[in-house]
């Protein structure tokens, strides 16, 4: 926690707009601050001070050590020149009376309470390592939407968990929200500074009412709601109003306009962010508190939506709720250029890389298609077979006529249908046991039941030499969706170089997914020349 506005509470004097921090405006003659004679001393017996890290309005804030735990601490000590001012002091303690109620995860932590020697107030807190939002916008300048929805949804969530319990904030400000690195997360947010404070019903102690004078007007310019300007009642909806000036702070670097008098939402010069996103922001900053969220949980909802790309909901009457985002958002800020795409495009990317794959997929399961005019094996027959029967001529080239045999019989009908020969010629008849052991014929053409292979296989000299590049390249062709990591297989070559089929196999446990099958089927398709009798061993990688 450093800086120096780590307190800037009290009520505002006439002040430009902007983040700077707010003195306290009282009717009691401030003494000159003595000599920092903390330092080094201990608190209660039990907390150190080590070293100053800065000073707000009514209070200093010291990085400490509890000496029973050896723990860091930052300890709040009240200003020596408001000890006799019992307002102050009296805001001071309610301070740590507000924060310590709360109890949540994005709201600082009140550990301990008490006075100093001289009597004069103080307590502990956790102690922050980081930089608070203003400082990040100063150096990053305006921050990428995401980031902003991230942060907001942090800060809405504690706000809730504050109104809950009566407490109203009533100075969210950049300054007041502290940013840390937590659970790898970078952009972790805890609110600090409940010295504005209220609190209201259940959780007050009566002592509220003396700490809100007859027109004064508490907070920081630009981030006051403008209920307050008009001198109005007010209640948890100013956080509301504040937190969507935050945003658009964090946003645009501007705090946003104020249209006094206007019952219109302010209008938003953000074209680069999701209309989904300017839709919050115009709701949070509504003139009006009734247009407002009702809640802060159901700010933290619409962000968390917004997030999540499931959409916002609007207030009634108002248009139907917009997208959650553009189809492909741009943004620059400190770190960079960056894209985002919106959740409809990327349906549509993954419906069609889904399609894709599913049809690559099809077609490398599928039987290769047999040639036209290729003779098929004829039927066989038990029965007792009659005399040769004259196949019937191809249709492109009539055959020159044919004898008819002297007794025709009909033979056996069958299942299948033998296709003609391109040219025509007889089959002789085979018995029931020469069909179990077929025997080659004499002259040509070849024996009938290897022809529906087509041509034999080309010699190995004729071949490519056999390389795991000419594989990964094949598989990187072929298996483009579904071959996403490494697979690693193990393959044989025969005596004369040819890949054994029964040999590629998967090394290590198999997963048995469409990417191991892929990457196999093409391994075995790939003819190419490999050493003989050689075992290769390699890893294909995607992409």
């Amino acid at each position: 926690m450093a800086g120096d506005d780590v307190d800037g509470t009290g009520p505002t004097q006439a002040s430009p707009a902007g983040d700077a921090p707010t003195d306290v405006a009282s009717g009691v003659t401030r003494r000159t601050d003595a000599a920092d004679s903390l330092l080094g001393g201990v608190l209660a017996g039990r907390y150190r001070i080590d070293r100053r890290l800065g000073s707000g309005g009514m209070g200093a804030v010291y990085a400490g050590t509890h000496l029973l735990l050896d723990r860091p601490v930052a300890v709040k000590v009240i200003k020596p020149r408001f000890g006799d001012d019992p307002g102050i002091a009296q805001r001071f303690i309610q301070e740590a009376r507000a924060a310590s109620v709360i109890a949540h995860a994005h709201v600082v932590e009140i550990t301990d309470f008490g006075e100093t020697d001289g009597g004069t107030a103080f307590f502990v807190m956790e102690r922050l390592e980081g930089e608070d939002l203003a400082a990040t916008v100063a150096r990053e300048g305006p921050l990428a939407w995401q980031r902003v929805v991230h942060i907001g949804e942090q800060i809405a969530r504690a706000l809730a968990a504050a109104h809950k319990h009566g407490v109203v904030h009533r100075d969210i400000k950049p300054a007041n929200c502290f940013r840390l690195t937590r659970d790898d997360d970078p952009d972790y947010i805890k609110v600090l500074d409940f010295g504005l404070a209220k609190v209201v019903g259940g959780a007050s102690r009566g002592d509220d009412a003396s700490l809100t004078q007859t027109g004064a007007l508490l907070g920081t310019p630009g981030y006051i709601a403008p209920e307050l300007y008009r001198g109005l009642a007010a209640d948890h909806r100013v956080d509301i109003y504040a937190l969507g000036a935050l945003m658009h702070k964090l946003l645009t670097g501007e705090l946003p306009p104020m249209r006094l008098g206007s019952d219109d939402p302010t209008e938003l010069a953000l074209s680069a962010v999701p209309p989904g996103l300017q839709a919050i922001l115009r709701r949070a900053l509504a003139d009006d508190p009734s247009a407002r969220y009702p809640t802060a949980q159901a700010v933290a909802a619409d962000l968390r939506h917004l997030a999540a790309g499931t959409g916002v909901s609007l207030d009634p009457g108002s248009d139907p709720p917009a997208a959650s985002g553009p189809l492909l958002a741009v943004t620059h800020d400190a770190r960079g250029l960056s894209f985002t795409i919106g959740a409809p495009l990327l349906g549509v990317l993954l419906l069609g890389l889904g399609l894709f794959v599913f049809f690559s997929l099809r077609a490398d399961g599928l039987p290769p298609a047999e040639p036209a005019g290729v003779p098929v094996e004829p039927a066989r027959s038990d029965a007792e077979p009659g005399p040769p029967v004259a196949a019937a001529p191809a249709p492109p080239a009539p055959p020159p006529p044919v004898p008819p045999p002297p007794v025709p019989a009909p033979i056996e009908p069958t299942s299948a249908e033998p296709r003609p020969p391109t040219a025509p010629s007889t089959v002789e008849p085979r018995t029931a046991s020469a069909t179990s052991d077929p025997e080659p014929p004499p002259a040509p053409p070849a024996d009938p039941g290897a022809t529906t292979d087509g041509p034999g296989p080309p010699p190995v000299s004729a071949l490519p030499a056999g390389s795991p590049a000419a594989v990964q390249k094949a598989i990187r062709r072929r298996c483009a969706g579904t071959f996403d990591y490494t697979v690693r297989l193990e393959w044989k070559a025969d005596a004369e170089g040819r890949l054994i089929p029964g040999s590629a196999r998967v090394v290590g446990a198999p997963l048995h997914n469409d990417a191991e099958s892929c990457a196999l089927r093409q391994l075995v398709r790939t003819e190419l020349a490999w050493t003989p009798d050689e075992t290769y061993t390699h890893a294909f990688k995607s992409g």
